[in-house]
């Protein structure tokens, strides 16, 4: 099975491809403007430098936030576009993937994603599946969390305060989130769901569609 995994929710957009559970190609950039324009030509040239054809990939894994408002709706976008081209098409959560790789450990982690207005979004899980609800916290809510788990591993996305980093285990998830997401079919597809928005909190221009 050939995987292409899909990430534009975040200012990091990727786009990564995986055959049989082994990665053929990442391709990643810091331009969060640039993700329309960039992500089908991206997805062609991990394609042509693989050797694989279009009619050989399987399943896209795209991710469907939460993270920018923006962000999401391509990357559900692009979902569906490639849907409609008949590629069958899962979505999963952001944060689900972000400390996919400490929960793999067996370690427990608390995932973060900075929302606006100094919010974050949270998800607190103690191994791979658990059932979880994503939490929408102010950073004092945080770190009142964060005190009564201080054994968990905080893995972040994006930007958090210091306070966070300097009085708990903290990890920057550095392995490109569309790489995870191409990697679920084969290490955790219990996570993978219809393909729909993911939003944790209203939109001010657009009603959200609530979910993980």
């Amino acid at each position: 099975m050939t995987v292409i995994g899909i990430d534009l929710c975040t200012s990091e957009g990727s786009v990564s491809l995986v055959k049989e559970g082994e990665p053929l190609g990442v391709s990643m950039w810091n331009q969060s403007r640039k993700h329309a324009e960039r992500v089908f030509v991206e997805i062609e040239r991990l394609l042509e430098k693989s050797g694989i054809g279009k009619e050989d990939v399987n399943l896209a894994v795209v991710t469907s936030g939460p993270g920018s408002f923006t962000g999401v709706r391509l990357s559900v976008t692009v979902g569906k576009s490639l849907k409609v081209l008949g590629l069958d098409v899962k979505a999963v959560s952001t944060l689900q993937l972000v400390g996919f790789g400490i929960l793999k450990m067996g370690l427990p982690v608390v995932s973060l994603f900075p929302g606006r207005r100094n919010r974050y979004y949270t998800l607190i899980r103690e191994r791979i599946g658990d059932s979880t609800e994503v939490l929408d916290l102010s950073e004092e809510e945080l770190f009142s969390i964060l005190k009564e788990l201080s054994e968990y591993r905080v893995v972040y996305k994006g930007t958090v305060p210091e306070t966070i980093k300097n009085n708990f285990k903290t990890l920057y998830e550095t392995t490109p989130l569309s790489l995870i997401a191409a990697l679920l079919p084969f290490e955790a597809p219990q996570l993978l769901k219809s393909l729909h928005f993911y939003y944790v909190r209203d939109h001010d221009a657009k009603p959200s569609c609530k979910g993980l």
